[in-house]
């Protein structure tokens, strides 16, 4: 299932990720945030320190990284919300 990573009540359209492409990320967006639920500088640490320097993600550090430092630029600390992406 497609997921989207957001910041609820700021405006913010939020990152779509597909599972087809971006699956390994989304398996370990859900295992990091199992209320589906983090800060933007926490998710950012977490990409750039732990996921990144471990090679788990080095593909999708092009998609996650510039979506957290363009959402804390714009709405500085916020809360992310991970969903599942219902498509009417």
């Amino acid at each position: 299932m497609d997921h989207i990573l957001f910041a609820p009540n700021t405006g913010d359209e939020g990152l779509v990720l597909k599972r087809k492409e971006h699956g390994d990320l989304i398996d370990a967006l859900i295992d990091y945030m199992p209320d589906y639920r983090t800060s933007v500088e926490d998710l950012y640490y977490f990409s750039y320190y732990e996921l990144v320097s471990e090679g788990m993600i080095l593909p999708h550090a092009s998609v996650l990284n510039p979506y957290l430092r363009q959402t804390m630029k714009e709405h500085d600390e916020v809360t992310l919300v991970l969903l599942p992406l219902i498509e009417e």
